[in-house]
This record gives C-alpha cells, sequence and structure tokens, in this order.
C-alpha cells in the first residue's frame, strides 16, 4: 500500500539541557550558498593585503577587485555589495576568536572535540590565510576556503519543534532544570508528561566520602597530592590486578601542567598514561574510551569528557577490584 506523506512526524530531543544552550535555544540555523570564482579570489586576496593599512570600506568598493567581481556577477552584484560589509567587518576581527590548526584546517572546539565543519563569517577564511603565512596551513587548503558566502534563510532552533505533531525526549537532567525552563517545556512546547526510568547502567556504585575525599591543597602540594592519591587507590583490595584512573582537570592548559609535573616526576613504571582533550580525532577517541578502563591505565581527561562519554569496563577483574 502507498504511505501517505501527511503522516505525522515526531521530533526526538536528547538532552533538553543541552537544548536550552545558548548555541541552540535563541539561535539559529543559517545555510550557507558559497560563490567561488577568480574575480572571488583576486577580490579577496587584495582585500587581505591592506589589512594593516587602515582599510576603509569605501576603498574596498571602489577598487578595480571589487568592480570586476561586481560586473562579474551581473545581476547578483548586490550580494557582492552586502557582502563586502561583512568581509570588512570580520578582517577586523578575525584574530578576536579561538581556534586550532588540525589536519591542515582550522577546527573550533565542538563539545569534546574540535571540529572543522564549523565556520565563523569570514573570519574562518582570514585565519586560514593567517595560519597560511605562519607556514601552519597549505595553499591548497586556503584555497578551497576563499569564497563569498550567500546566506539561505535562518531558522530558528526553538521554532523547528513546533513543526512535529510530537515531542519526544530522552535527557538525565530533567529534574535539575530551573523554574524558567521548566515553564517553557510545559507552555511553549505543551510537553506535560513525564516518566522517570532507573539508569541502564544499574546502581552507581560509588562512594563520595566528603570529608576522606575532598583535598584542599596550596599550590606547591596539588600536584603531589594527585600522584599520591593515584599510588593510593591504583592498587585496589586485590594483589593480582590493578585498577583504571581517570583524573579530570578544569582546563587544557591546567591538564598540560600536571603531565609536565609528571615528566619531571615518573610515577610507577608499571602504570600507563594516556592524554585525552579536545584536540584528538573521533577516531582517537574511540580508542583512547577503550583503553581506559584497562588494568593499570592512568587517564588525564579535560572536563568536557565528563560528561556524554561512556566508559564501560569489561575487565572484570578491574570491577571486582573497584573499577
Amino acid at each position: 500500500a502507498k504511505i501517505p506523506n501527511n503522516r505525522p512526524k515526531i521530533i526526538l530531543i536528547d538532552e533538553v539541557d543541552v537544548f536550552f544552550h545558548k548555541d541552540f535555544y535563541g539561535d539559529t540555523y543559517t545555510p550557507l550558498a558559497r560563490l567561488t570564482d577568480p574575480t572571488v579570489n583576486k577580490l579577496i586576496r587584495w582585500i587581505w593585503s591592506k589589512r594593516n593599512s587602515n582599510l576603509k570600506h569605501r576603498e574596498i568598493t571602489s577598487s578595480a577587485e571589487y568592480q570586476e567581481c561586481f560586473k562579474r556577477f551581473g545581476e547578483w552584484g548586490s550580494l557582492i555589495e552586502e557582502a563586502s560589509k561583512n568581509i570588512y567587518v570580520d578582517l577586523m576581527n578575525y584574530q578576536s576568536h579561538s581556534y586550532i590548526v588540525q589536519h591542515d584546517k582550522i577546527a573550533y572546539k565542538d563539545q569534546d572535540c574540535y571540529s572543522s565543519d564549523i565556520v565563523y563569517g569570514y573570519k574562518t577564511m582570514f585565519a586560514y590565510m593567517h595560519e597560511n603565512e605562519q607556514g601552519k596551513i597549505s595553499a591548497a587548503s586556503v584555497e578551497e576556503h576563499i569564497y563569498i558566502g550567500v546566506d539561505c534563510g535562518k531558522f530558528s532552533y526553538a521554532s523547528i519543534p513546533h513543526k512535529f505533531a510530537s515531542i519526544i525526549g530522552v535527557t538525565g537532567t530533567l529534574q535539575k532544570l530551573s523554574p524558567p525552563q521548566e515553564t517553557i517545556i510545559k507552555d511553549k512546547y505543551n510537553i506535560r508528561r513525564n516518566s522517570f526510568t532507573p539508569s541502564v547502567f544499574g546502581a552507581n556504585n560509588r562512594v563520595f566520602r566528603e570529608e576522606a575525599d575532598t583535598f584542599i591543597e596550596n599550590k606547591d602540594n596539588y600536584y603531589l597530592t594527585i600522584v599520591d592519591q593515584i599510588n593510593k587507590r591504583m592498587p585496589g583490595t586485590m594483589t593480582d590486578t590493578l585498577r583504571a584512573i581517570l583524573i579530570f582537570f578544569e582546563s587544557e592548559e591546567k591538564l598540560e601542567k600536571f603531565s609536565t609535573f609528571l615528566q619531571a616526576n615518573p610515577i610507577n613504571p608499571k602504570y600507563q598514561l594516556q592524554i585525552m582533550t579536545e584536540k584528538i580525532t573521533l577516531s582517537e577517541k574511540e580508542n583512547f574510551i577503550k583503553f581506559a578502563t584497562r588494568p593499570a591505565q592512568i587517564t588525564l581527561l579535560t572536563r568536557s569528557f565528563g560528561r556524554g562519554t561512556d566508559f564501560i569496563c569489561r575487565n572484570q577483574n578491574v570491577n571486582n577490584n573497584g573499577g
């Protein structure tokens, strides 16, 4: 039988508190079409060459490079004119945003990793050109990212759920939403039925003893205390196997400082050490997660991996020894 096209559609929202993050609720998805052409390339490179000469926008629109590009696109000339304003603004501010160079591309932090699929207007394009001059990105990679962007509309993330007949979701933070967020869930999205189920991972066997497990140390003893806890907790209660240890740091900078400390103050050679930051690739992340629960494994991680990353220990000896 032919399936009708007007069947009700359902949207599934995973982690409702993430939906309320500034990158979603209140923000928009903006599809972008890229105009590439020799005249565009010539114009962008001319603008880049003038970045240190107190360039004015009127100088861009009066340049021979701009006029050639404007003429090339005929009826679309107004798009070039509008784009030139955004290009000018981003040229003045391209150094004001944070990124890393990864695999010959500009990459931005995306939750617990870095992605080269994210673009911040023309700032990203100028970042490519800047890093090329620093010898960190190839000319071929720069060529791929010289273009004039044409916005193809804006779609509100907050409005998308209203396009569906039903909204369902799975989240572990429903009971921790703020009163205003709860009001939005009920009044704006008409979600009034909730079900709470036990964790699929079973009971949480972690025992947190505030007095015994909280340490307040001065700067000189901070790293020494962490190492001391590693040595105390790694053996567990069994003699034939060791445990696995995860150490989370507030920032990559603090993690790197501790890593440097370990290089100057080596720990037990039986222990294996690995480091997880947002800079690792997806394949590296998957391997590190597998290795993190091996006996005698120490993993240093940034705080972003403390949520949404499932460290599953399949070694029964490690589990029996406390995990």
